[in-house]
């Protein structure tokens, strides 16, 4: 027994080094900023609709590009704000769910509104 044990020990050392390594199907990458940007200047943009019209009220003091997007991910509207602190955008004719994106120094604020 005691010659068989370290043929043993080399079989299942052996077949350990051959063993796949594991799948990775999904990795998470985290931005460092992103919180705070989004703690800072997240809640200083109210947006809503009413009809047909968004309305946009913030305290950035810098200027701002409004993406305004439809349920499919077409860009119905593009405008650029500049320090204003209250927005109307007219958005003629259409019902229903749009995303609303806010670039402010190449970071994003994304927001829901029901029209």
């Amino acid at each position: 027994m005691i010659k068989k044990l370290p043929l043993l020990i080399l079989i299942c050392c052996f077949s350990l080094s051959f063993a796949k390594p594991p799948n990775i199907t999904s990795a998470l990458f985290v931005k460092k900023n992103q919180v705070n940007f989004d703690f800072r200047f997240n809640n200083t943009v109210k947006i809503y609709g009413n009809n047909s019209t968004i309305y946009i009220s913030s305290k950035l003091p810098i200027s701002t590009k409004v993406e305004v997007y439809n349920i499919l991910g077409q860009q119905i509207l593009s405008k650029e704000i500049i320090k204003q602190t209250k927005t109307k955008l007219d958005v003629p004719g259409y019902k229903g769910i749009a995303f609303i994106v806010l670039t402010v120094d190449r970071e994003k604020i994304k927001k829901k509104v029901i029209l």
